[in-house]
């Protein structure tokens, strides 16, 4: 090697030897302090998971929630027909819901606050209140103002609706979460 190929490979060594120090350093701190450079996720209060009731049969849904307080037939007429369907009623923490089965499929579930739910921190936050990840073909359908409809949402809800929201609070006090559009228009 003559003198300048030495020059060029003492000063590429030392390159080297500075980012790999650089690199060293960083990694050390992440260590001593890994929440520091962790990121910092929301936390957000789930009112009730609705993905996992995501057609499931109603015989999984009694072993999930127990008896409903009260069943009732009702008959949902569309353009594609009419539906016999069941809703079964459950009192929550604050809340009410309904699960619509057809033949024994939780196809539809409605949520009635008592007062009202607000939604913390972002916009996006709603989803997650209600154990809701959109993928990413979710579109919003409907904006009144008050009413928020979403469809498709994920592959496990079909369509998602917030009524009566209040732009200014943040609040609403209805959620209809579809899990199967087929039977209803």
């Amino acid at each position: 090697c003559d003198r300048r190929q030495r020059q060029m490979c003492i000063r590429d060594s030392g390159v080297v030897i500075l980012l790999i120090g650089a690199l060293a350093f960083g990694i050390s701190r992440i260590v001593q302090n890994p929440e520091q450079y962790q990121k910092q996720e929301e936390t957000i209060s789930v009112v009730l998971n609705c993905s996992k009731f995501s057609r499931i049969s109603t015989e999984e849904l009694f072993a999930e929630l127990g008896e409903p307080e009260k069943t009732e037939d009702w008959n949902n007429q569309t353009t594609k027909g009419e539906f016999p369907m069941k809703i079964y009623t459950y009192s929550f923490d604050g809340f009410n819901g309904e699960f619509i089965a057809y033949e024994d499929t939780v196809v539809k579930l409605h949520l009635f606050s008592d007062s009202s739910w607000t939604v913390e921190g972002k916009s996006d936050n709603i989803f997650a209140m209600f154990g809701i990840v959109p993928g990413d073909n979710a579109k919003k359908i409907v904006d009144t103002g008050t009413t928020h409809k979403f469809s498709p949402v994920s592959d496990k809800v079909a369509e998602v609706e917030f009524y009566n929201f209040d732009e200014e609070n943040k609040t609403f006090d209805t959620v209809y979460v579809t899990y199967n559009l087929n039977y209803f228009d």
